[in-house]
């Protein structure tokens, strides 16, 4: 008796995982998803290029204001631009939300570049909170991905 209830247990399992991961499928969720990273991936690359490029900026408030006019803040409103475009194009609510997260980002650190080119104070909270946000827009991706039946796999970035 026992071993008959296991066994019913475990089928309703399978076909309970396997008519999710049908129900993600035949929503277009899994499909959305995988187009919304096709769509971003360039978006992140060239983030983290910016990220890299100011890394190796000598440490002299000359060179780092020069980079940061020439390249840094035409570099974020650039990725702004696209990012805003492909907002455009997310027709599933749940990932417009959370892309909007990364939209709030990059304007949180175009505040922090042009407040630190200014001179206030505010610029390093100003960072923060855009790094922050930044981080809240990779979990909140990771965990609707993982809710729609995509896993992700993250590079690592130094």
């Amino acid at each position: 008796m026992n071993k008959r209830l296991i066994s019913i247990m475990v089928s309703v399992l399978v076909v309970g995982i396997g008519g999710y991961f049908f129900t993600q499928q035949a929503f277009g969720n899994t499909g959305a998803m995988e187009t919304y990273l096709d769509d971003t991936y360039t978006l992140t690359e060239d983030y983290f290029k910016l990220m890299d490029e100011e890394y190796l900026v000598p440490d002299d408030e000359e060179a780092l204001t020069a980079f940061s006019e020439e390249t840094m803040l035409p570099g974020l409103e650039e990725i702004l631009t696209r990012s805003e475009a492909i907002s455009a194009g997310i027709s599933k609510e749940k990932l417009q939300e959370v892309h909007e997260l990364h939209n709030e980002a990059i304007r949180l650190h175009i505040a922090a570049e042009e407040a630190w080119l200014a001179g206030e104070e505010n610029s390093y909270d100003l960072m923060m909170e855009s790094d922050e946000k930044y981080m809240e827009y990779e979990d909140e991706l990771e965990s609707l991905a993982g809710r729609w039946g995509v896993k992700l796999e993250w590079e690592d970035w130094e």
